[in-house]
């Protein structure tokens, strides 16, 4: 069993990952497109791989109780000046802005 919180942590962890991941290839394929023109192929490829990933980072991270986009609840800048470096779901949110459900709550996979 899991909570909704490690669920869509878990989701957004991946997604991080896979933009910071398509940032640095694309921006070594715009070093690289002084070497060979070809390698802008791979600089919009990986463009694209960081707009899906974020699109569906902040448009696509329903919650499992009531369907609700969360996106923007658990995506919005922490102004605190604490760096979330495990890239989790903050704490501050406690419940769903849509049901009221608990982050916290159990779920089966």
């Amino acid at each position: 069993m899991e909570t909704i919180r490690t669920r869509l942590s878990r989701k957004r962890r991946k997604l991080v990952i896979t933009m910071m991941l398509g940032c640095l290839v694309l921006f070594a394929g715009m070093i690289a497109t002084t070497l060979s023109q070809w390698f802008w192929i791979v600089c919009i490829a990986c463009g694209l791989i960081v707009v899906i990933a974020n699109f569906i980072l902040w448009f696509k991270m329903p919650c499992p109780s009531c369907g609700g986009n969360l996106g923007h609840a658990v995506n919005t800048p922490n102004w605190s000046g604490k760096i979330n470096w495990n890239l989790a779901i903050p704490d501050q949110i406690k419940a769903c802005q849509y049901c009221g459900v608990s982050l916290d709550k159990e779920i089966e996979n």
